[in-house]
């Protein structure tokens, strides 16, 4: 399979396309300047992963278009993964229910964002979503709340039912029910802007395991994240620290109400 993230070395006059699932991404590397121009198809989970570089094809990419100039002479990018820069607000495509005194853990998938750098300096060219999931509003009221993306899930229960694609992460939730009466899964908030990203020693991107619990008498305690992951994952290496570095009263925030929050 095709590498993406990795390190990309241009000349001078270079064309460079890059298929990332949905995203086209061209890039023309100039004398003086950088020129990222790129799209998306309407398919979220578009197959294509593919590096044609040099590229001798005149696709026009004209969607987006982004210049970046200077005297600098590096001829070299680096594209890394990351996690999407908001949470995302799933929701089980089917009625889902934890039982009283039961736990679960969810695998969802969720798009990552590619971060295009200079190799050597690790200046930021451009963050661009490998997919841009819909938004939504999380909350409690119109005034109380805040943006988020929008992802339906089948909400899967075994890891080995997960589809692997290499520009998707999986982000794995637990929900522990002590209650005595089953809980209704409508809407989770994943804040995967406070979540580290790790790549297994078999190449899949994962987050940190985010758990939530309902107590016995019905109230959320805090949002945490569990240390290790799923045995099938095997070793693990970081590979990005959360954009935004988590505390408790973010964590706190990022379930909010699961239960009472609203589709505004």
């Amino acid at each position: 399979m095709e590498r993406i993230w990795k390190e990309h070395h241009f000349k001078d006059g270079d064309k460079g396309l890059f298929s990332v699932g949905p995203l086209s991404l061209k890039i023309e590397s100039h004398a003086h300047d950088w020129v990222l121009s790129w799209k998306h198809s309407s398919n979220p989970l578009e197959e294509s992963l593919s590096v044609e570089l040099p590229c001798q094809c005149e696709l026009d990419i004209d969607d987006n278009y982004e210049r970046f100039g200077g005297q600098h002479r590096e001829r070299v990018l680096k594209f890394s993964p990351l996690l999407p820069d908001l949470p995302v607000v799933i929701r089980p495509e089917k009625t889902f229910y934890v039982l009283p005194k039961e736990e679960v853990i969810l695998f969802v998938s969720v798009p990552m964002w590619l971060k295009v750098s200079l190799a050597n300096s690790g200046t930021l060219l451009k963050e661009i979503p490998s997919y841009r999931p819909p938004d939504t509003w999380f909350g409690v009221s119109p005034n109380e709340g805040e943006i988020c993306y929008a992802i339906r899930t089948k909400a899967r229960l075994e890891l080995s039912d997960m589809p692997l694609r290499p520009y998707r992460a999986i982000a794995a939730i637990k929900v522990v029910n002590k209650a005595k009466d089953k809980l209704f899964l409508e809407r989770i908030k994943v804040p995967l802007p406070n979540l580290k990203l790790f790549e297994s020693e078999s190449g899949i991107y994962l987050t940190e395991t985010v758990v939530i619990e309902r107590e016995k008498d019905g109230t959320f305690v805090d949002v945490k994240t569990a240390r290790g992951f799923h045995k099938d994952f095997g070793s693990t290496k970081k590979i990005a620290e959360p954009r935004i570095p988590p505390t408790s009263s973010l964590m706190r925030k990022a379930l909010g109400s699961v239960l009472s929050s609203m589709d505004f």
